[in-house]
């Protein structure tokens, strides 16, 4: 079988660029036209984005906090989703996720 440049077998390389461009293509549809917040305890209300099932907010100061949609209440009204953290831990294969946060920039509000 053909290696791609990255040296993965030609259809894995395809398979991976497919799965790659059909998540950014989902994930930028999803931050752009909707506001998600979320309900932290000590910070209070997070400027939020959700990428597959992980949820992350942007703390006060700068730092990108991360969370698992299994240990939240999620309200959705409108146009804007609301994620409450809960008593819930998250699953335990989570402690192996690998999900890259987004950049701050995603959290700023749609235009």
């Amino acid at each position: 079988m053909a290696e791609s440049p990255t040296g993965l077998p030609a259809r894995a390389a395809d398979d991976h660029n497919n799965r790659i461009g059909n998540n950014a293509s989902t994930i930028t549809t999803v931050q752009m036209t909707s506001l998600m917040w979320l309900e932290h305890p000590e910070h209070g209300l997070l400027p939020a984005r959700r990428l597959v099932d992980c949820v992350f907010a942007l703390a006060p100061n700068g730092r990108i906090l991360h969370f698992h949609v299994e240990q939240m209440a999620i309200e959705d009204v409108a146009d804007t989703v609301h994620y409450r953290l809960t008593a819930t831990a998250p699953h335990a294969e989570r402690s192996r996720c690998q999900i890259i946060p987004p950049l701050v920039n995603a959290f700023a509000r749609p235009a």
